[in-house]
């Protein structure tokens, strides 16, 4: 399977309730969902069927917060 590379960035989106895979649009800021991820196997399964080489991850802002406030 591919993506759109040009116009799209492979993304490992995380909250407190689950880690997903998708692409988010570069243009418009937009997150497709592809998959959720349970175990570091979903990773790797995601990035060999999409043929991705990067991973860009983003955490939403109150895991963000969590994990600043503990360091």
């Amino acid at each position: 399977m591919t993506f759109d590379r040009e116009n799209s960035r492979a993304v490992l989106l995380i909250s407190e309730q689950s880690r997903t895979a998708g692409f988010r649009d570069k243009r418009s800021g937009n997150f497709r969902a592809v998959c959720r991820i349970s175990t570091p196997l979903d990773v790797d399964e995601f990035m060999e069927v999409y043929n991705v080489s990067v991973l860009t991850i983003e955490c939403m802002e109150e895991v963000c917060a969590d994990e600043a406030a503990a360091a």
